[in-house]
């Protein structure tokens, strides 16, 4: 299988802190202002052509964000399957598609085998597989990879509005994005925040 990658997004910048930032970083996460999560590298593979497209950060929640996109239209007829699989010299989550015998054949018909797909989940390293090892997968698949520790920024303040963090994240160097969840905005970093973001952070939220 090819690879192409479509984003920018060096591997260095993601996993090391600076050397100068650390005592600070510590503060910040001690008092919650910052915090830790690991996240993975999303990936389609295409089953047309074999190729794996880096697509960007597993962000988002992955079934809702294929829900509207006609690439994955075969993920609405069969609910995915999931396993953790060997790629690149470490583990990937792999999500993908089969036919099942309760599912009308002729919704799947056209769908074409996922090649590339198949022969990771077929490989005995495979763990926790919900895949049937006897049948291909189908269509493009979703891979997951390269799973990280990345800062998120999540004030604690009452007073704290989206547009608040909106307007604060826009200030930064460090490429982020402001996301939502349980009813709360966040800011998550792409890369290990730079020093002088870092020190915006303490003075502006600790």
């Amino acid at each position: 299988m090819s690879q192409r990658k479509n984003f920018s997004m060096t591997k260095i910048n993601r996993m090391n802190r600076s050397a100068s930032s650390r005592a600070t970083l510590r503060e910040l996460e001690r008092k919650n202002i910052l915090c830790r999560e690991r996240i993975g590298v999303r990936h389609v593979i295409r089953a047309n052509t074999g190729l794996i497209e880096a697509i960007g950060l597993n962000v988002d929640a992955l079934h809702g964000s294929v829900r509207d996109d006609p690439t994955f239209e075969h993920f609405k007829f069969v609910w995915p399957r999931e396993a953790w699989v060997e790629f690149n010299g470490g583990r990937a989550r792999l999500t993908g598609v089969q036919a099942h015998s309760w599912i009308d054949p002729s919704r799947l018909r056209d769908v074409p085998v996922n090649r590339g797909a198949t022969e990771l989940v077929r490989k005995s390293s495979t763990k926790g597989n919900t895949f049937d090892a006897d049948a291909d997968v189908l269509g493009d698949a979703i891979l997951v990879t390269d799973h990280r520790e990345h800062c998120v920024l999540q004030p604690s303040c009452r007073n704290c509005t989206p547009d608040d963090l909106s307007f604060f994240g826009s200030m930064l160097s460090t490429p982020n994005s402001l996301l939502e969840r349980w009813g709360r905005s966040y800011i998550l970093f792409h890369e290990e925040p730079r020093e002088h973001d870092i020190i915006a952070i303490k003075l502006r939220w600790s």
